[in-house]
Formats: structure tokens, C-alpha cells, sequence
């Protein structure tokens, strides 16, 4: 995310970043703690994954705030429901499968400029 934000300057201001190990529960504990000690809620959550982004949901539900935008990344059945009925904002499809197969496909391209080690 960095790479992206810190090319903006001061357009994007980070309020809070900490891992929650790809984990809903600690998703929400994450989450739970960073609005505790907030005055003003953040505008946007990004989360690593749809398992942290439903855990940050929860804890913006409990909180009863509206209006923050909540994105995770995996496109799971559940967070593509959540999507749908307008409480997640979004999830994004990684295909991981198309992925590895654009590395693969890149790495056979390349054996005279970058040689395997054995």
C-alpha cells in the first residue's frame, strides 16, 4: 500500500497500520484498539485480507460509525456478500493461480539474463 500512498505526498495521510495476521479475530482486536484511541475515525480501513476487512466491519459496526470505507483483499463468498448488501465497500480478486503462472511464464523467458543458482 505504501508504494502507492507515499506517491501521493500529502494526499493520503496514514492514521494507523498494525498486522492482524490474516486473522478476523485479531482483525477486529486491531481495529477495536486503533478507533479506541482515535478522535476522529479514519476516512478508510484497508485490510490485507477479507478475513481482517470483516473483522475491522465488526468492530465499525459495534462502534455504531458509518460512512468508512472498508476494503479487503481475496474475494471470499462472505466479503463479496458483505459487498453486495453495502456493508463492505470492496474486495479484490488476487487470482493467485494467474499469478504464479505469470511468474512462471516470466522466469522461462529470462534463463539467459538471470541463470537459476544450483
Amino acid at each position: 500500500m505504501h508504494n502507492v500512498l507515499d506517491k501521493a505526498g500529502d494526499r493520503y495521510k496514514v492514521v494507523f497500520e498494525q498486522t492482524a495476521g490474516f486473522d478476523r479475530a485479531k482483525g477486529l482486536s486491531v481495529t477495536e484498539v486503533a478507533l479506541a484511541g482515535m478522535q476522529t475515525p479514519p476516512q478508510v480501513i484497508v485490510a490485507a485480507n477479507d478475513d481482517m476487512a470483516l473483522g475491522a466491519l465488526e468492530a465499525v459496526k459495534a462502534r455504531n460509525l458509518k460512512g468508512i470505507v472498508i476494503i479487503g483483499f481475496d474475494a471470499l463468498p462472505e466479503a463479496l456478500a458483505k459487498v453486495r448488501d453495502g456493508e463492505l465497500t470492496a474486495t479484490i480478486e488476487q487470482f493467485p493461480d494467474k499469478q504464479s503462472a505469470i511468474g512462471v511464464d516470466d522466469r522461462a523467458e529470462l534463463p539467459s539474463r538471470c541463470p537459476l543458482s544450483s
